[in-house]
């Protein structure tokens, strides 16, 4: 259902910065320069490119999802309650 990147929803969005965080994190991690993990990737070098430079509306949440085993990681999902805000004292 996540076709258009540049739509607003907040949720997907969200998501999406959070894979975006853990891909260039891991990428980080193992040393790999931008063509490293372009070959890894199997992305071009402006893909890479967008990707490290955070660029998360040039990416779906199934790209970014698509990636993760490609860097050993895996999606674990927790649902919780939205953050009130208010209850923060």
């Amino acid at each position: 259902d996540d076709i258009s990147p540049d739509e607003d929803r907040p949720a997907i969005r969200s998501a999406r910065q959070t894979l975006i965080t853990a891909i260039t994190k891991r990428i980080a991690q193992q040393r790999l320069t931008a063509a490293q993990a372009a070959a890894v990737l199997h992305l071009t070098g402006p893909r890479v490119t967008q990707l490290l430079q955070a660029n998360i509306d040039e990416f779906t949440l199934d790209e970014l999802v698509n990636l993760l085993p490609a860097l050993d990681l895996i999606l674990h999902v927790v649902p919780a309650p939205k953050q009130d805000p208010r209850s923060s004292a």
